[in-house]
């Protein structure tokens, strides 16, 4: 399983106070779309952190979605 946690930054790469992660889940797969969170909500236009959980370890991703 791997976990994607997106979480909305501002331009200094700061959490954005008051905002929640979005989680997508990818089970017995390698590729999914970023509109496949678990609450079903579409990710805003701007920028992300998204830290990426496998096997014990986590990456952590700047995205920018225009």
């Amino acid at each position: 399983m791997i976990i994607l946690n997106m979480n909305a930054v501002n331009a200094k790469n700061e959490p954005v106070p008051g905002s929640t992660a979005a989680v997508i889940l990818l089970e017995g797969k390698t590729k999914t779309n970023l509109d496949k969170t678990m609450d079903g909500k579409k990710l805003a236009a701007g920028n992300y952190v998204m830290s990426v959980v496998s096997e014990g370890k986590t990456a952590s991703i700047l995205v920018t979605i225009k």
